[in-house]
């Protein structure tokens, strides 16, 4: 009986958690025309496409889209180098404690955003990177790093020791011919 009431219970919820989710798909497929300012339960007519085109060229979203997708692009792939040089250091590099630089560098996914704001905020008035792209990157580059580097590190870990110690022979002798 327990068990029952709690999957009725739980039906519920998700139900009403669903609900705003359903006013918002049919009321994004009703026309400008067709919406009545009050919420639509069944969709009367279809205006999807138009109505995405209008947010599109009304609110230029196709130059935010863009400018987006660069930071995303950009700062993502210097975020994932910047890991996996890190990575590659503390997984394979023999140097002193590297679980705490592990956790150090981790401890960056650990930590709430508030944490780094205000020092953030200090430092980015006092050299001049506020309102800048180049702070913004500096930003989605550095927040991207620490989860970058747990997953990196993680696949590393997983790697054969032998092929991880072929590959630091290879990079320490400068990709240079070795033998022969």
């Amino acid at each position: 009986m327990a068990k029952a009431v709690r999957n009725v219970v739980v039906v519920v919820l998700a139900v009403l958690w669903l609900v705003p989710v359903y006013l918002l798909v049919v009321n994004s497929l009703t026309t400008p025309t067709g919406y009545s300012g009050s919420p639509q339960w069944l969709p009367h007519t279809f205006g999807l496409f138009s109505n995405i085109s209008s947010a599109w060229t009304g609110a230029e979203l196709g130059a935010s889209f863009l400018n987006s997708l660069g930071y995303a692009v950009v700062c993502g792939t210097i975020a994932v180098m910047v890991a996996t040089l890190a990575a590659f250091g503390v997984a394979v590099v023999p140097c002193k404690h590297p679980m705490v630089w592990f956790w150090f560098i981790y401890s960056g996914t650990l930590l709430s955003l508030q944490i780094f704001l205000a020092p953030l905020f200090q430092t980015y008035a006092n050299h001049g990177l506020s309102d800048t792209r180049l702070g913004l990157g500096l930003i989605y580059t550095a927040l991207s790093v620490p989860f970058a580097f747990f997953v990196v590190r993680s696949y590393i870990s997983t790697l054969p020791r032998e092929l991880v110690v072929a590959c630091h022979d290879v990079v320490t002798s400068g990709f240079g011919g070795g033998a022969g």
